[in-house]
């Protein structure tokens, strides 16, 4: 188990483009090729789901779960190993 003095400070930008990058990847196993298409399909507001994947955007958990839902996937799923291993830069 990790500890304390294991952890390493968190970066907002760079979370928030891991996060677009899971979302894009999810979306992608699902088959869809486009974010427009996806968005528009599941009822999402295209520009705010766009900025999400572009990792541009401070999601609140509202919009996070919404979206996970239409995912259907849980948070374990969304930040499993390949959220670890998703590298954005910072």
């Amino acid at each position: 188990m990790k500890t304390q003095k294991d952890f390493i400070q968190l970066d907002l930008e760079v979370e928030k483009k891991k996060i677009g990058m899971r979302f894009k990847q999810l979306r992608k196993e699902m088959g869809y090729t486009s974010h427009e298409t996806f968005a528009y399909e599941n009822n999402l507001d295209r520009a705010q789901y766009g900025k999400i994947e572009a990792g541009s955007a401070n999601l609140t958990l509202k919009v996070f779960v919404k979206h996970l839902n239409v995912l259907k996937v849980s948070f374990p799923v969304f930040f499993n190993e390949d959220y670890d291993k998703i590298e954005a830069g910072s």
